[in-house]
C-alpha cells in the first residue's frame, strides 16, 4: 500500500545467536559424523593442552617435592637431589627448593653445590637465619668444627627443630677431624634424643671402628640394621667388619649376598663376597665371583688383587703376578699387595725383584702401628683432659705434634683424604703455626699430583666422607 512502511522480518535461523540456527549445524553435522568426530577431538585436543600448560608443570613438581622429602628422610641424598633438580624446572625462583638442594647435597658431602644452591637461596629471599646456619654446618663437615662448636650446641640445648641434622653434623666433623672422644659423646646425646633414628647408631658404629673397638662397631652396625632393615651403607659396614676384623666368615658372607640382591651393580659387594669365599676356602666360586667384576670393571685394583691373590693360593704363579701388577700401579701402599708380590717374586727366582717389595711392605708396617698408637693416645688425653684446645700449653704442642705425624703417616700410606683430616685438625688447633700450614700446603700439592698421575678411575681424593659414603677396606684385608 502506498505510504505504508513495509515491516520486515528476520527468521530465527538467520539470528547471530538463535537456537535454531545452532539446531541446524547440529542436524548438519549428525549427517557428517567423521567431521563430527575429528571437531569433537579438537576441542578436546585443546582443552587437555590448556588444562595441561596450566596444570601440569605445578603437579610435576610437587610430585618430586613430595619423593625429594621422603628421600631426605631416608638419609637418600642423592635421590633428593634428583627430584629437588626436577623441582626447579617447574619453579626456578624458590629459594626454598635451592635451600633443600644445598642442605641435601651438603648431606651427601657435595660441599661446593651446597655453596652454590644457597647463594641462590640468599637471591630468592630465603630464611637468613636458616642459610647462616647451613654454613655453620658446612664449616663443622669440612674441618672447622671447633670455630662453630659451641654456636651449634647452643641450638641443640634451645630445641631447635633441625636439631637432628645439627647433632649429626657436629657428629661427622668431629669423626672427620679424628676427635673421637668428642664424636662418641656427640653420638651418645644423638641417640639419646633421636632413640629411634638409625643414623646415629651407623656414625657410633664408624667411631668404635675407628678405635679398633669391632665388637661394639658391630653392635652398633646391627642396631642401626633393626631400626631400618634396608638401609645399605649399615650392612656394607657390617658385613665388612665381621670379615675383615672379626673373622666370623660365614656371617659376613650372608650380609654381603643381602646386600647384593639390592644393590647388584656395585662391585663393592661382590668383592666382598669373593674375599668372604677366599676366606673360606672356596677358591673356585671366589674366582668366579671376582672375575665377574672384572668382567664390567676391568681396571677396578680391588678386583685386580683378589684375582692375583686367588692365583696365587693355588700356586699359580705367572697369572698371581699379571694381576698383583696391576693392582700395584693404583694400590701402591696396600700392605698386603706388596708382600705378596715380593712373595710371588721370590718363588719366581726373582729376588731382586722382590727387594723393593718386601722392603716398602715393612715401611707400611711401621707406619700402620704408629698410626694406630697416636689415634690411641689422642684418645685416651682427649678423655682425661677434656677439650685440648683449653688444655695446657704442653699438652696442646703434643696433640698438635701427634696431628702433624698422624697427617704425614697418613700420606705416606696413601690415603689422602686420611692426611687431609689431620692436617685441617691440628691446622684448627693452631692456625698460625708455620710447620703446620706448610704440612697443610705440602699435602695439598701431592695430592693435586697423585689425582693427576692416578691410573685408575677408581682413585678418587676428596673430602671427608659424609653419612652417605661407606668405609670399603680393600681386598687386603684378610
Amino acid at each position: 500500500m502506498a505510504g505504508t512502511t513495509r515491516r520486515t522480518t528476520r527468521s530465527p535461523a538467520a539470528s547471530p545467536g538463535g537456537w535454531p540456527r545452532w539446531q541446524g549445524f547440529l542436524g548438519g553435522m549428525r549427517q557428517r559424523p567423521l567431521l563430527s568426530l575429528l571437531v569433537v577431538m579438537g576441542s578436546a585436543a585443546v582443552t587437555i593442552s590448556a588444562v595441561l600448560f596450566i596444570v601440569w608443570p605445578e603437579s610435576r613438581g610437587w610430585y618430586h617435592w613430595w619423593h625429594a622429602q621422603a628421600a631426605l628422610e631416608a638419609s637418600q641424598f642423592e635421590t633428593a637431589r634428583t627430584h629437588l633438580q626436577e623441582c626447579l624446572k617447574s619453579w626456578p625462583r624458590s629459594g626454598e627448593v635451592h635451600f633443600q638442594l644445598a642442605r641435601a647435597a651438603r648431606r651427601d658431602s657435595d660441599f661446593a653445590a651446597a655453596r652454590l644452591h644457597l647463594a641462590q637461596a640468599k637471591r630468592h629471599n630465603w630464611s637468613e637465619a636458616a642459610i647462616d646456619l647451613e654454613h655453620q654446618l658446612i664449616q663443622a663437615q669440612t674441618g672447622a668444627v671447633r670455630t662453630v662448636e659451641q654456636a651449634l650446641k647452643l641450638h641443640v640445648e634451645r630445641g631447635h627443630e633441625d636439631s637432628f641434622i645439627i647433632l649429626e653434623a657436629l657428629t661427622l666433623g668431629f669423626l672427620n677431624n679424628n676427635y673421637l672422644s668428642d664424636a662418641y659423646v656427640s653420638a651418645l646425646y644423638w641417640q639419646k634424643i633421636f632413640p629411634r633414628r638409625w643414623e646415629p647408631h651407623l656414625i657410633m658404629g664408624m667411631i668404635f671402628e675407628r678405635r679398633h673397638r669391632a665388637a661394639l662397631a658391630i653392635d652398633e652396625y646391627r642396631r642401626a640394621l633393626e631400626l631400618k632393615p634396608d638401609q645399605p651403607q649399615a650392612r656394607l659396614q657390617l658385613a665388612n667388619i665381621l670379615l675383615v676384623y672379626a673373622k666370623q666368615y660365614p656371617e659376613a658372607q650372608a650380609e654381603f649376598e643381602a646386600y647384593i640382591r639390592y644393590h647388584p651393580e656395585d662391585p663393592a659387594g661382590h668383592i666382598g663376597l669373593a674375599r668372604c669365599q677366599r676366606a673360606l676356602r672356596k677358591y673356585d666360586a671366589a674366582t668366579s665371583t671376582v672375575e665377574r667384576v672384572l668382567k664390567d670393571h676391568p681396571d677396578h685394583p680391588e678386583a685386580q688383587q683378589l684375582r692375583g691373590l686367588l692365583a696365587w693360593d693355588v700356586e699359580d704363579l705367572p697369572t698371581a703376578e699379571k694381576w698383583l701388577q696391576k693392582a700395584i700401579k693404583s694400590l701402591p701402599d696396600d700392605l698386603a699387595l706388596n708382600h705378596t708380590l715380593a712373595l710371588v717374586l721370590q718363588e719366581l727366582g726373582r729376588p731382586d725383584e722382590a727387594e723393593p717389595y718386601l722392603r716398602r711392605r715393612l715401611e707400611i708396617e711401621k707406619d700402620t702401628r704408629r698410626l694406630m698408637e697416636i689415634q690411641s693416645q689422642l684418645y685416651d688425653l682427649e678423655l682425661k683432659k677434656g677439650d685440648t684446645l683449653v688444655a695446657s700449653a704442653g699438652q696442646r704442642m703434643r696433640t698438635l705434634a701427634m696431628r702433624r705425624e698422624a697427617a704425614a703417616i697418613s700420606s705416606r700410606l696413601g690415603d689422602e683424604t686420611g692426611a687431609a683430616t689431620w692436617a685441617l685438625s691440628a691446622l684448627q688447633q693452631a692456625p698460625d703455626d708455620p710447620e703446620t700450614r706448610r704440612l697443610v700446603a705440602e699435602l695439598q700439592e701431592k695430592s693435586k699430583q697423585r689425582a693427576a698421575t692416578a691410573t685408575s678411575k677408581y682413585y678418587t681424593p676428596g673430602p671427608p666422607r659424609g653419612l652417605g659414603e661407606p668405609f670399603r677396606p680393600n681386598a687386603s684385608g684378610n
